[in-house]
């Protein structure tokens, strides 16, 4: 948030953008020569930042600072030199001082948000973007910015945020209502996508991202015969795009039409010039085609290809190190071992959280679940890492990172709250239902589950780990990560993810099920 401090020059604590303007940029002398005002050596120092001048805007930063020590903008503008100059880490103590000292300047939270984004710090960027649309709720960029940084994260409630921002300031773009659609759709409420998506196609009936987006969802739906009657439509008007074409190819797989989901996807591949991000989908659509077919040998090179193809379209992010470096921190947290910093309020909600790696039949498992006992899905859900933000908030550290005293500050029934707000119990049931939650990487959050939801169940889903691997690797995974298109990568988390399980586990005492996928086929 930003600070309002009290005037350097008169002490009003009105805030400096509100009182002594006069004082700071009338008849503050710099000295540097001095019959130059301070106003006039700011606008030296932008021109300074302008053409790459660094020295000399430091110089005439030094002297706006040596009259003025507190003054923001001098530190903001020191702050933009650094990051030119990409020093990202004296950039942010500039920022830091300047926010400190009172700048209120939409346009510095954005350039904040994208300096701390670049160095990690995605909850930090996102709230600056916030405070940069609280200050001027009509700024594109910062709404922009904000779904592109969430969604890249996978922080889904922030990306339906951001996305709801562009709808309702800008809704003349058509664009901006598949953004809210594809919002929606990852957060699994595809009703509010669809809904969207129609809104947005009454005012913009031809857009045909919009038309291929609603294609895609009543296709993941079921809906193939209207899914299908879409895509005709689109093709009539523009037959050579990819997208419908290979979500056409795809309706045909699913209604058993293999040979002619292989003419499409072949006449796409001759036709059209297809983007990577494409291609992966094409060859996607390919393995899958010739699996059904039981030629092994080309559905397993087209999944070379389609991998091959994520990788130049999305790199992986993650750093081994920074990877190893959180599980060691996890599993070494003082919180685990601290006996004294359970949630100690009445608790009726229960819940039973499904871990794991990625395909082990997590899917298969919550439906059994949802279908044998009185209990609700709420599928992916981001109840946890809401929690995760809620502390950073306070701390601007994350949870792992915390002494048992800082954690034992923790508003924890308040906590607690934020995941029932977010599975939206009171919509849906009482509080008395017992919730399946499919978020398969709370496996790297369980020793916060453990403090605040001590009466929850913990259920692993495991499977052979070459199925695994080689599941992962023919899945087009709709992330923005591509960890899973390379073998070595996979099966190295894998073995990590592992390790650390049978470590935290030990330590845990929740109510623990480990099931095999297998056992759930055959039985």
């Amino acid at each position: 948030m930003v600070a309002i401090v009290p005037c350097c020059s008169c002490g009003n604590s009105a805030g400096l953008k509100r009182c002594c303007a006069k004082n700071l940029n009338s008849k503050m002398w710099t000295g540097n020569p001095p019959n130059k005002t301070i106003a006039k050596a700011l606008i030296d120092l932008k021109l300074a930042l302008q053409q790459r001048k660094f020295l000399i805007a430091g110089a005439i930063a030094a002297r706006i600072l040596l009259k003025v020590p507190t003054h923001p903008t001098a530190y903001y503008l020191l702050g933009m030199s650094a990051y030119m100059q990409n020093d990202l880490d004296k950039a942010i103590i500039n920022f830091v001082k300047a926010f400190l000292y009172g700048l209120i300047d939409p346009e510095a939270h954005v350039n904040y948000a994208n300096i701390v984004g670049q160095k990690g710090h995605y909850q930090l960027a996102l709230n600056h973007l916030n405070n940069a649309i609280i200050l001027q709720p009509n700024y594109q960029k910062a709404w922009l910015m904000g779904y592109q940084l969430a969604a890249t994260i996978g922080d889904t409630d922030s990306t339906i945020f951001f996305a709801q921002g562009l709808v309702q300031h800008f809704s003349e773009a058509d664009i901006h209502w598949v953004y809210a659609a594809n919002a929606y759709h990852t957060n699994i409420e595809d009703e509010n996508a669809i809904k969207i998506l129609k809104t947005g196609l009454e005012l913009f009936p031809n857009s045909p991202e919009s038309q291929v987006t609603l294609a895609g969802i009543l296709e993941l739906q079921h809906k193939l015969e209207e899914a299908e009657e879409l895509v005709f439509q689109i093709l009539k008007i523009f037959p050579d795009r990819v997208d419908a074409l290979v979500l056409q190819a795809r309706i045909h797989r699913r209604n058993h039409r293999l040979n002619e989901a292989i003419v499409t996807l072949n006449n796409v591949i001759k036709t059209t010039s297809a983007q990577d991000k494409q291609l992966s989908n094409i060859h996607a659509e390919f393995a899958a085609l010739y699996q059904l077919q039981s030629d092994y040998d080309s559905a397993w090179q087209h999944a070379i290809n389609m991998n091959h193809s994520i990788g130049s379209e999305r790199l992986f992010q993650g750093q081994w190190q920074q990877i190893e470096q959180q599980l060691a921190e996890i599993k070494s947290t003082e919180i685990l071992t601290n006996g004294d910093s359970k949630v100690d309020v009445q608790q009726n909600l229960s819940v039973a959280f499904i871990v794991g790696f990625p395909r082990t039949g997590s899917t298969l498992l919550e439906q059994l679940l949802v279908n044998t006992f009185d209990s609700i899905s709420v599928s992916e859900s981001s109840a946890v890492p809401n929690i995760e933000k809620t502390i950073f908030d306070q701390f601007e550290r994350r949870w792992w990172q915390l002494s048992p005293s800082e954690f034992s500050q923790l508003d924890k029934p308040s906590l607690v709250s934020v995941a029932e707000d977010t599975y939206g119990l009171s919509q849906k049931t009482d509080n008395q239902t017992a919730v399946v939650d499919k978020n398969l990487f709370n496996i790297l959050r369980l020793p916060l589950i453990e403090k605040l939801f001590p009466y929850s169940t913990i259920i692993r889903v495991v499977r052979h780990p070459l199925d695994t691997l080689v599941s992962c690797y023919f899945s087009n995974f709709q992330s923005t990560d591509a960890w899973h298109n390379d073998l070595q990568k996979t099966a190295t988390y894998l073995a990590w993810i592992d390790n650390y399980w049978h470590h935290i586990s030990k330590q845990l005492c929740l109510k623990i099920h480990e099931v095999k996928y297998e056992d759930l086929v055959n039985n």
